[in-house]
């Protein structure tokens, strides 16, 4: 088994370094990566008052606490091997803040700052939380079966949205994936703090995982002082390091938790996404409570609610991210659920990829010109029928797909008599 595991480990790496240094999508990975730099150059720890003093028409913010802080870490460690950085940064500065660029112009402009290097810097640290995340699933499912673990492993190796999104786009979103499989981990374990722990870690990455929070204090906590405790739990972590930039920036700090083009959401689906949630939260007050935390029924509720929020937010590939761990637990363990899996691979790459700055484009540090010109997969598909009729029955066939399961999950938990007004009278 030992040797399987290094063979499919150097396989997905080798996929990996294929796409890392050749690949990315605007301006994002340059922003990610734009603050840490200027904090392990310069000295400027605080990016969200340097944000507000230096770029006021800026709207937008930065992402969150941890995820500078581990950004920068690795940017100080590879700092050597960026020796061009600095000016790749100057000129990145003027089309962010003032001019904007796609991809194609930043493919042009930082060519000549050794840009084939920098992405695959860049990129490094999304390998070390990729491939730890991979294990931990590994080790979850080898638990009942090594077999099922293995599996896991090897379609990890190829997980088509962390491939599109991460190395290929340059986007960030296996960082907060990881925390949320190390989360499951260590209720998997019976850690039930240090699970709480984790998903704050997650939050303190991307907002998104907070969706999650709540569920699992009412999973983990067998009566309302163990829940407050456990709410405790997680929020000293958030309060910990939101707390210095508080103090030095004001509410500047907190501006992505309100920021309304965050979520995309309309007000009518959010209205409506809260209500299902507190339903379900309501429905999660009924679990019988064992001493032991029951893994199946964590990531089925966790699985539930963040299709619950897909299915209602104009999901991106890259949101997509936090829950392909779960479903490929979930579909490991029950083949019924793989038809699910499919029918989202389908819908989503051609909902959500149809343009080609995200699709050939994304090749364009290659050859700009050359990349940004290929015809895209719509342009194929339009000879035969209209796209967009096309697109309209993929994001419909999204959604009822996410409900279905969601309803799907919800049977079998009940059909377990896992919750106390369970309709199975085995």
């Amino acid at each position: 088994m030992a040797k399987n595991i290094l063979r499919w480990t150097l396989i997905g790496l080798l996929i990996r370094f294929m796409i890392m240094p050749f690949s990315f999508h605007g301006q994002d990975i340059f922003w990610i990566n734009y603050l840490p730099f200027k904090w392990v150059n310069y000295g400027i720890w605080d990016p969200y008052g340097f944000i507000k003093e230096a770029f006021p028409q800026v709207a937008y913010n930065y992402y969150l606490p941890l995820l500078f802080f581990i950004i920068s870490a690795f940017d100080f460690l590879f700092r050597p091997f960026l020796p061009l950085l600095g000016g790749l940064f100057s000129i990145f500065e003027t089309w962010n803040f003032s001019v904007s660029g796609n991809t194609v112009q930043y493919a042009s402009i930082f060519y000549d700052f050794q840009l084939f290097r920098t992405l695959f810097v860049f990129k490094l640290p999304y390998l070390v939380f990729d491939f730890a995340a991979g294990w931990l699933l590994f080790k979850i499912l080898s638990h009942s079966r090594q077999e099922e673990g293995f599996l896991a492993y090897k379609l990890w190796m190829f997980n088509p949205f962390i491939l599109h999104s991460c190395y290929a786009l340059g986007q960030m979103d296996i960082i907060p994936t990881f925390f949320v499989v190390a989360s499951i981990y260590f209720s998997f374990l019976n850690r039930r703090y240090w699970a709480v722990v984790f998903l704050s870690f997650g939050v303190l990455t991307k907002v998104l995982p907070v969706v999650l929070i709540f569920p699992a204090i009412l999973i983990f906590g067998g009566n309302l002082r163990e829940r407050l405790k456990l709410g405790l739990v997680f929020l000293l972590p958030l309060v910990f390091m939101h707390l210095p930039f508080w103090f030095s920036s004001g509410d500047a700090v907190f501006n992505i938790f309100f920021a309304g083009q965050y979520l995309g959401i309309p007000r009518i689906r959010f209205v409506l996404f809260v209500c299902v949630y507190f339903a379900v939260l309501l429905f999660l007050l009924f679990l019988r409570k064992k001493e032991r935390i029951d893994l199946d029924v964590v990531i089925l509720t966790f699985t539930a609610v963040l299709l619950l929020f897909y299915s209602l937010y104009n999901v991106t590939l890259r949101y997509f991210v936090l829950i392909t761990p779960l479903l490929i637990y979930i579909a490991v363990r029950n083949k019924k659920f793989w038809f699910y899996n499919i029918i989202f691979l389908i819908t989503l790459f051609e909902l959500r990829a149809p343009g080609n700055t995200l699709q050939w484009g994304l090749f364009s540090p290659l050859h700009p010109e050359f990349f940004s010109s290929l015809p895209i997969l719509d342009s194929y598909l339009n000879l035969a029928i209209n796209v967009l009729y096309i697109h309209q029955f993929m994001y419909r066939l999204f959604i009822i797909s996410s409900l279905a399961m969601v309803i799907h999950i919800l049977l079998i938990l009940t059909k377990k008599g896992t919750f106390k007004f369970s309709l199975s009278r085995s």
